[in-house]
């Protein structure tokens, strides 16, 4: 492989950490506005709405917005 491909590795591996650090703190600030809001329709709580704007900014998945607003199944 060679340097090269280290380098392209560890560059990699250092922005995937970022994003998901990222991803898990708009995660969490979805889930608690989805709590304190008592709704997970962003037409009816402010908070998320302006929370997945906000998400959508820093190019958060809508996967992440999404299962944080569903209800968990067992």
């Amino acid at each position: 492989m060679g340097r090269a491909a280290a380098v392209r590795a560890a560059t990699k591996s250092k922005t995937d950490a970022k994003k998901a650090k990222i991803n898990a703190v708009y995660g969490k600030k979805i889930i608690m506005a989805v709590k304190s809001g008592g709704s997970a329709d962003p037409n009816a709580n402010r908070q998320l709405a302006d929370l997945i704007k906000q998400a959508k900014a820093n190019s958060v998945p809508v996967d992440v917005s999404l299962s944080s607003t569903s209800p968990p199944t067992t």
